[in-house]
C-alpha cells in the first residue's frame, strides 16, 4: 500500500507570467522601458514552447497616460486582449472612471476578470465570478481574485456607488478552503498593499500561491513562508514575471519554485509588429 500511495503522487509543472500596474502606459518610457509591444514580444517569446504557462495580470491596467485619460481607459484593455491573458483581477484604479465604465471593461476584455470581495448591497459580486479555474498540463489552477481593503480610501464614494469591499483576508480564507477540494492548487491573484501580502503569506495556508500587484516597486527577490510564495513585478510595463513551478498534486502545493524578473528593454526587444500598429494608432 505505501508504495501504491507514492506512485499516486504526482508532481506537474506550471509556469504563471504576470504582470501589474501597466497604468496605460502603452508606449516605452523615456528611459526605454516598457512599451506594450515591447511587453507583447517578451511575452509571446517565453510562451514559445511552453505548454504549461498561464498569463495573469493584478490589475490598474488603467489611469496613467493621455490616451487613458481621454478615452476612460477601453482602448487599453482593446490593446492588452493582444496579450493573450489568461486570466486577471481589478485594481483601485480600474475604477477611476466610475463603476460602470469597470463594468465596460470586463465586457471588452477577452479573458475572464475576477474579484472575490467587491459586492453590493446584497453581497451580490460586482465580477461575474471570484474565481476561475484554468486546466493547465492536466492541473487544476484555481486563479481567486482580490483586491485590498484600502479600497475604501483609495475611491471616491460617487465612483463605487453601491460597491464596496467586504474584509479580503476573511474573504479569501473562505473561498480558498471552498477551492481545495476543487482544484490542485490555488493562485491568489491580489491587488494588495505589501502589509496584505504578508499577512496571506502567513496566515492563509490554503493559499500557497499569490501574485500581486499595487505596490509599483515590485519585489527585488520573491517572498516565501513554509513553501508559499508572493511574487510582484514592476509597475509600468518595465518588468514580466515568471514563476516557475513544481506542483505536488496530494499537498496541493508547491514542491519547488523559482521566479524571475525579465526586464523589458525597449533597445534590445524587437517590438510585436500587430501591437505597434495598434499603439501607433491610438
Amino acid at each position: 500500500l505505501p508504495a501504491c500511495a507514492a506512485l499516486a503522487a504526482e508532481i506537474r509543472s506550471l509556469t504563471i507570467l504576470h504582470t501589474n500596474d501597466l497604468h496605460a502606459h502603452i508606449s516605452p518610457s523615456d528611459a526605454h522601458t516598457g512599451g506594450f509591444a515591447c511587453l507583447a514580444a517578451a511575452i509571446r517569446h517565453e510562451r514559445a514552447g511552453c505548454t504549461d504557462c498561464i498569463l495573469l495580470n493584478a490589475g490598474d491596467l488603467v489611469q496613467g497616460t493621455p490616451v487613458s485619460t481621454i478615452f476612460h481607459g477601453l482602448p487599453v484593455f482593446e490593446l492588452a486582449n493582444l496579450f493573450g491573458y489568461d486570466a486577471a483581477t481589478l485594481g483601485n484604479h480600474d475604477f477611476d472612471y466610475g463603476w460602470m465604465q469597470a463594468r465596460k471593461f470586463i465586457e471588452t476584455a477577452n479573458y475572464p476578470i475576477v474579484s472575490s470581495n467587491i459586492v453590493g448591497a446584497g453581497n451580490e459580486l460586482f465580477t461575474a465570478q471570484p474565481y476561475v479555474i484554468l486546466t493547465v498540463n492536466k492541473l487544476r489552477v484555481a486563479v481567486l481574485g482580490a483586491l485590498t481593503d484600502d479600497m475604501r480610501n483609495l475611491s471616491t464614494p460617487k465612483l463605487m456607488q453601491q460597491w464596496h469591499t467586504v474584509p479580503v483576508l476573511a474573504t479569501v480564507r473562505r473561498y480558498a478552503a471552498e477551492l481545495k477540494g476543487k482544484s490542485d492548487i490555488v493562485v491568489l491573484l491580489g491587488h494588495l498593499t505589501a502589509e496584505e501580502e504578508l499577512r496571506f503569506l502567513e496566515s492563509v495556508p490554503d493559499v500557497p500561491v499569490i501574485v500581486s500587484g499595487h505596490v509599483h516597486t515590485g519585489l527585488e527577490q520573491a517572498i516565501s513562508r513554509d513553501g508559499r510564495v508572493v511574487v510582484r513585478v514592476k509597475s509600468y510595463g518595465e518588468e514580466l514575471g515568471r514563476l516557475d513551478l513544481k506542483v505536488d498534486t496530494v499537498t496541493k502545493a508547491p514542491a519547488s519554485w523559482t521566479w524571475k524578473r525579465i526586464p523589458i528593454d525597449a533597445t534590445k526587444i524587437e517590438p510585436a509588429a500587430d501591437v505597434a500598429a495598434q499603439v501607433k494608432r491610438w
